[in-house]
């Protein structure tokens, strides 16, 4: 399991969507969309599942 995350269109940076998933299921995943509040541009961000991914908990781990 892994966090869900998207790039924020005004900064570029990884932002989390909240979400946590697996990354074989989230890849085979039904289109959808939804919004994410990003801390670093103060805005909500509309982004679709093609333009997200699974970040490795290792990486998670990591980063922090």
């Amino acid at each position: 399991m892994g966090r869900v995350v998207i790039e924020c269109p005004a900064t570029g940076r990884t932002i989390p969507t909240g979400i946590e998933a697996d990354q074989l299921k989230f890849a085979c995943s039904p289109v959808f969309f939804a919004d994410a509040y990003c801390p670093m541009c103060n805005a909500n961000h509309r982004w679709f599942a093609r333009d997200a991914w699974v970040e490795d908990s290792g990486a998670v781990a990591e980063a922090a």
